[in-house]
């Protein structure tokens, strides 16, 4: 069709459709019985029938698929069951996975491009403060300040390790900070532990790699500081006085659904009691309470 790929990666969104008479794109459908999208056409049903094909043919109907789309198969891999067959042909259809990596590259802002953005919108201190200035630079030899956004189960299921972002500041293993939760400020610092940190991690899919220090502008992954933390929570050095708090996070749907819980064993109760506060921990939109009749409430956004 000689279009180049950008080109042809614009037409792929919206209500766009092929005209197969005229090969042109257009917003107007074609006059033809159940017309399809030019992305459902050119990228969806390909890789359906290519699935299906996979799944449902036999060995040798899907070599002869595969070789119109310049893949090759020895024997041996044809006779793979069905989830690593899929699997190969998929990796040989599109090639090394570098498409994720790339969107990030390309859309997505630098931390010190983005700083000024986050600062603005999540941090409730003055602009004009230095905090906020080294935050807006994303200054890794500025003052510390890390926003936790969330809490992740260790694989002991023994402890939390906190998932957050660093704002400026270089964090470091065994250093003192100072965790504030949601309903901290400096009127009523009640909301307030000083924790050691344990453990820095960098998240890599299913591998977390430790690391001694991380700087501004990098994700997180933090052991150590999880015990005064409900939901998220601001950090900051331990020798810092004047630190605002990070917004607690939004979300476009509610708590609606409620069930109450008790255990079939009485004095079990301390045990269900851990296992509600790991619950509120672990799920953000999660709310956990007790009722003036003594029941313990479980509040979520659906049945599961």
């Amino acid at each position: 069709m000689n279009v180049k790929p950008e080109n042809f990666a614009q037409r792929l969104w919206g209500d766009i459709y092929f005209h197969e008479e005229t090969r042109k794109f257009s917003k107007h459908p074609p006059e033809v019985k159940n017309p399809q999208r030019s992305f459902v056409e050119f990228i969806l049903d390909p890789l359906y029938k290519l699935y299906s094909q996979v799944l449902g043919e036999s060995s040798e109907v899907l070599s002869a698929t595969l070789k119109k789309l310049n893949i090759k198969l020895t024997k041996d891999e044809l006779r793979f069951d069905v989830k690593p067959l899929l699997k190969l042909v998929l990796h040989r259809f599109f090639g090394e996975c570098s498409g994720f990596v790339d969107m990030l590259a390309k859309f997505v802002p630098s931390p010190v491009e983005a700083a000024h953005a986050k600062v603005s919108n999540l941090y409730t201190g003055p602009a004009d403060s230095l905090l906020s200035q080294a935050m807006n630079k994303c200054d890794p030899n500025g003052p510390l300040v890390v926003h936790i956004t969330k809490l992740y189960p260790d694989l002991s299921l023994n402890y939390f390790n906190a998932f957050g972002r660093v704002f400026s500041g270089t964090l470091h293993v065994n250093s003192s900070v100072k965790v504030m939760g949601e309903h901290y400020s400096l009127e009523d610092e009640e909301d307030m532990t000083v924790q050691e940190i344990q453990g820095l991690y960098i998240c890599q899919t299913r591998y977390n790699i430790e690391v001694n220090s991380i700087g501004a502008g990098n994700w997180v992954l933090i052991k150590g500081v999880d015990s005064s933390i409900a939901k998220t929570a601001t950090l900051v050095s331990s020798n810092t006085n004047d630190a605002y708090i990070f917004k607690p996070l939004k979300f476009n749907t509610i708590s609606v659904m409620k069930i109450a819980v008790e255990p079939l064993n009485p004095a079990e109760l301390p045990k269900m009691l851990e296992g509600i506060r790991k619950i509120n921990k672990t799920y953000p939109l999660c709310t956990t309470k007790v009722e003036e009749s003594g029941e313990h409430i479980i509040l979520g956004t659906g049945e599961l």
